[in-house]
């Protein structure tokens, strides 16, 4: 019950990055780069060995169930390093949780681990997805209960339960490896109540696969 209430009191969260009223970083140096362009949201990592984010704070999200999604544009160059959601962790960053793809469109990562990767509590691979070469994907979130939902242009990849994963902070953002650059359209949050209608009209089409 008091989760509900939770929820109801939190307020969704919505960016097409049309401007900067929720304060990205915006950020250019020998090592990255994040911008406002035409409606996207621009991330580069010129680094050549360290892992970058764009986040933001989200109180609450942690004790409720939630959507995350978001649309990624990028350079289909057949780079193996990845991009794409972070969540669970707080400013220092010591923990944190990850949903990403590879820039080659061939593999997705879920990964539970220390900021440096010395330590890694859980980590699933799934191979051989062939997202194309338009560089464009849809990542998305879902927690519901005990139980994490990870799909990528709606297709279900992966369930796992949620004692696998690092519940640290309650930030999220974007994650971005060396030597790329990816551009989101949009990003949201929202916060799911038992009664959602989307999320129980999804939930209903996810266990029917």
């Amino acid at each position: 019950m008091k989760a509900l209430q939770r929820a109801v009191e939190l307020t969704a969260f919505f960016d097409d990055f049309s401007d900067n009223r929720n304060d990205w970083e915006i950020v250019e140096n020998a090592d990255e780069s994040a911008r406002l362009e035409d409606g996207f949201y621009v991330m580069e990592n010129r680094c050549d060995g360290d892992w970058h984010y764009f986040d933001r704070a989200c109180p609450g999200m942690d004790h409720i169930d939630w959507k995350l999604e978001t649309v990624f544009k990028w350079k289909a160059d057949g780079d193996m390093n990845h991009f794409g959601l972070v969540w669970g962790f707080e400013d220092r960053l010591d923990k944190l949780n990850r949903f990403s793809v590879s820039a080659d469109g061939e593999s997705a990562t879920v990964m539970s681990f220390q900021k440096d990767h010395h330590r890694v509590y859980h980590r699933y691979n799934a191979r051989g997805l062939r997202l194309g070469s338009d560089g464009i994907i849809r990542m998305t979130i879902f927690k519901r209960g005990n139980y994490y939902h990870f799909l990528i242009n709606e297709q279900l990849i992966y369930v796992c339960h949620r004692d696998h994963f690092i519940a640290a902070g309650e930030r999220f953002g974007f994650y971005i490896e060396p030597q790329l650059e990816v551009r989101s359209g949009w990003i949201k949050w929202q916060p799911l109540g038992t009664s959602s209608t989307y999320w129980n009209n999804h939930y209903d089409r996810l266990d029917a696969e």
